[in-house]
């Protein structure tokens, strides 16, 4: 594991488990309770640009909806991006917030 983040990237309002793995697999684990975690949904296939060049995750209310669903990613470059409204499938639109170094 190389990073791992929580915030609601299923259906339901539940608390979600996002995991940056070190092969570069980004994972969703939806539904994360007291009796474990929940399905297992990939993002994005193990990938040398996450493997390599994403440092830090991390997931909040940073939109325009309600629910923290959107992902900061900071990469090694300094380059700082939001993917908004991501989802247990799939990242959202990409919005760079700080441009490479």
């Amino acid at each position: 594991m190389k990073a791992i983040t929580a915030g609601d990237f299923g259906s339901a309002d539940n608390n979600d488990l996002m995991v940056l793995w070190t092969d570069g697999e980004l994972t969703v684990y939806k539904d994360l309770g007291i009796s474990g975690l929940g399905a297992q949904n990939q993002v994005l296939g193990p990938n040398a640009l996450w493997r390599d060049h994403a440092k830090v995750i991390s997931a909040g209310n940073f939109g325009g909806n309600t629910w923290p669903d959107d992902l900061m990613v900071r990469w090694s470059d300094g380059e700082l991006t939001m993917y908004g409204d991501s989802s247990a499938s799939q990242l959202g639109k990409e919005f760079v917030l700080v441009p490479p170094a």
